[in-house]
């Protein structure tokens, strides 16, 4: 049962859109927190969170706006976005979470970016994580691209962390 919905958007028109929902969804007594800012620069409650989930854009690969806010224009390179960006907000899932959370996160490799799973992992667990699973997510039905044997499904795969003991 959630009880707590905490979220960071920089985006004006994405955070916009949040408040909307966050107005029908709290209806249900679920307490929502939500902040207009990067994730890079939000610092949570030291071991208030049961689990962080993110997805992330993929570098420069998905652009909600061109405002000052969003990560590929504050850190423009992939090694500046890297640990600019999802270092800095992994630092962060790390204080709000508690010694039994979870990170979950949503990231894969990009035609400008094509090790950004692999660069991630390896900064993750450089900084104390550790990798506990990797899932796929199914996206949607690409039609025409169903091969034999194949599903037709674009899949993206799933990171799931917990904090080294």
């Amino acid at each position: 049962h959630v009880s707590r919905y905490v979220g960071t958007d920089p985006c004006s028109p994405t955070m916009t859109g949040l408040r909307t929902i966050a107005r029908e969804l709290g209806r249900d007594g679920l307490e929502i927190e939500l902040h207009k800012m990067e994730s890079e620069d939000f610092l949570p409650d030291r071991n208030s969170f049961d689990l962080c989930f993110s997805s992330p854009p993929y570098f420069d690969t998905e652009k909600y706006s061109s405002e000052s806010t969003q990560s590929y224009v504050r850190f423009p390179s992939r090694e500046s976005w890297l640990n600019g960006f999802l270092g800095a907000t992994l630092d962060n899932c790390w204080c709000g979470l508690k010694s039994s959370g979870r990170l979950i996160i949503n990231i894969a490799n990009v035609s400008s970016y094509p090790t950004l799973e692999s660069d991630f992992v390896r900064m993750a667990c450089s900084r104390g994580w550790v990798l506990e699973s990797k899932l796929r997510s199914a996206l949607s039905r690409m039609m025409g691209t169903r091969k034999p044997g194949g599903d037709g499904f674009k899949y993206e795969p799933i990171f799931v962390f917990k904090k080294k003991a």
